[in-house]
């Protein structure tokens, strides 16, 4: 039985996809994370709390300063000189390229969006510059109905 048999077998056992060939040129997200010298342009997701205490999350990019593969966390400075430590979980995109993904692009031209209230995730690995209350626009279920 050849390898490609054996993994499409295992992929339906699985009921879903499976790598077939993991060779030398395929790269992880947590490869070019680990590997994001300084100056390299990244997309983070930071996760913080609005005046009225509504935990908020929004993508923003940032250069790399400095990277600590040991202790998994950057130090990335924006466009407006503000510096995060950054976990590698919270790295979203490492831009390699010309341009973002469109997935990434999309999330940052989002803005900042309230954070599901089931997910145990929320972390806050930054500071804001101070807003105002009235940037924040929050919905009812009524309003998206109407």
């Amino acid at each position: 039985m050849s390898l490609l048999e054996k993994k499409l077998i295992e992929a339906n056992k699985q009921g879903e996809s499976v790598l077939i060939q993991d060779g030398n040129h395929t790269r992880s997200k947590l490869d070019y994370i680990e590997k994001a010298l300084p100056g390299t342009i990244i997309a983070f997701r930071l996760n913080f709390e609005s005046k009225r205490k509504v935990k908020l999350t929004k993508v923003i990019s940032g250069m790399v300063e400095s990277n600590d593969v040991d202790g998994q966390v950057m130090v990335v400075e924006t466009k407006n000189h503000l510096r995060y430590a950054v976990p590698y979980s919270q790295v979203v995109w490492v831009k390699s390229g010309d341009r973002w993904a469109r997935g990434v692009y999309e999330e940052m031209r989002l803005g900042a969006v309230p954070v599901d209230a089931n997910d145990e995730t929320f972390t806050i690995i930054g500071e804001l510059p101070s807003k105002k209350e009235s940037d924040i626009i929050e919905f009812s279920d009524e309003d998206l109905n109407q």
